[in-house]
């Protein structure tokens, strides 16, 4: 599984773009320019043991820079859901793919509950 860059809160700042994935979306594309960062926002619920985790990150384009994090929609509520939050930078022109699975870390071997690819044009 890919690693976030140890450089939170360093990228460029030339404009954030945020792209929340429903739970009926499987697939989408973005497309981002040079220093832009992606926030990226799920649907979660860790009460139930289960947790966004980025499997897989190609073309060498993307910087993994914040992340995960949990924000709940009411913090009130103990076991309620919310939203897992990821952050990259866009660091040259190219094209990526973020694969995220939402699964618990101690079923291995066992499918995801839910599988999301995320397609990144950088221009």
């Amino acid at each position: 599984m890919p690693r976030r860059a140890g450089r939170e809160n360093t990228y460029f700042d030339m404009g954030n773009i945020e792209v929340r994935l429903q739970d009926n979306e499987a697939k989408r594309s973005v497309e981002l320019s040079h220093g832009d960062k992606l926030v990226l926002r799920l649907d979660s619920n860790p009460s139930t043991g289960y947790q966004w985790q980025v499997a897989s990150m190609s073309g060498n384009v993307l910087d993994w820079v914040e992340g995960p994090s949990y924000e709940p929609s009411e913090p009130s509520l103990i076991g309620s859901g919310g939203t897992a939050s990821f952050g990259f930078l866009a660091l040259k022109k190219g094209r990526a793919s973020l694969k995220l699975i939402y699964r618990r870390p101690w079923e291995e071997g066992k499918p995801p509950a839910r599988t999301v690819v995320l397609k990144v044009r950088i221009k």
